[in-house]
């Protein structure tokens, strides 16, 4: 989803696709320095990200999330993990 809206914003301010108002919401919330909703909200509301102030943050935050998971895929999961910290409260 990341990947798709900033490129979605290159292609539509070169002109190469319609600027949409999910584009320009994009653009708004990333100026102002937070995470665009469509990275936070699916299409019905409900939230399947976590929600942190500022864009720094949520990146920050996305990275360690990566991090770790590619971590798990390259050596071995570990014998026991928190199950309840893949869920957002």
């Amino acid at each position: 989803m990341v990947r798709t809206t900033l490129s979605n914003i290159v292609e539509a301010i070169d002109g190469n696709i319609i600027m949409t108002p999910d584009i320009m919401d994009a653009i708004d919330k990333i100026s102002e320095a937070s995470a665009p909703n469509s990275w936070i909200y699916d299409a019905g509301g409900a939230e399947i990200s976590w929600v942190l102030p500022a864009l720094g943050a949520w990146i920050t935050s996305l990275m360690e999330r990566y991090n770790q998971l590619n971590n798990w895929f390259r050596t071995s999961r570990p014998n026991t993990f928190w199950l309840t910290g893949f869920f957002n409260p």
